[in-house]
C-alpha cells in the first residue's frame, strides 16, 4: 500500500499535475513562439499537425505553414503561437537558409571593406 502511494505520488510530480515547479507546461500561447517541432501530419496553408518539443501537458497543435506544404517528420519552428491551438509555423531549413543568407552578405560585406 506504502509502494503504490509513494509511486502515484511520484508519477504526479514527474507529470507536474499540482503545478509544482511548472516544468511540464505551457505558461501561455506567446512562450511557444521560437519554440521548434516536429511534423506528425502534413502542414499546408489550411491544415495539419506538428508537436512542439517543449509544447506543455499536450504538445499537439494544429497547425498552418506561412507558406507552401511542409511533410510529415520535418522539423518546424513556430512563428506565430496564434493565441488557441493552432499555431503558424516555418520549416526550420527555411529559416536555417535565411540566416545562412544574411551571414554570407556578412561575410561579403567584411570582406569587401577589408580589401579596400
Amino acid at each position: 500500500m506504502i509502494a503504490s502511494a509513494a509511486a502515484t505520488l511520484f508519477a504526479y510530480r514527474r507529470m507536474d499535475i499540482w503545478g509544482g515547479t511548472g516544468e511540464g507546461q505551457t505558461k501561455d500561447s506567446s512562450s511557444l513562439r521560437g519554440q521548434t517541432g516536429r511534423v506528425t501530419e502534413r502542414v499546408t496553408p489550411t491544415s495539419g499537425e506538428v508537436k512542439v518539443n517543449e509544447g506543455g501537458f499536450n504538445p499537439y497543435y494544429q497547425a498552418r505553414s506561412v507558406d507552401g506544404e511542409i511533410e510529415e517528420g520535418e522539423e518546424v519552428v513556430v512563428v506565430d503561437p496564434g493565441g488557441g491551438n493552432v499555431l503558424t509555423v516555418e520549416s526550420f531549413a527555411n529559416v536555417r537558409d535565411e540566416i545562412d543568407r544574411e551571414l554570407e552578405r556578412d561575410r561579403e560585406m567584411s570582406e569587401g571593406q577589408s580589401a579596400e
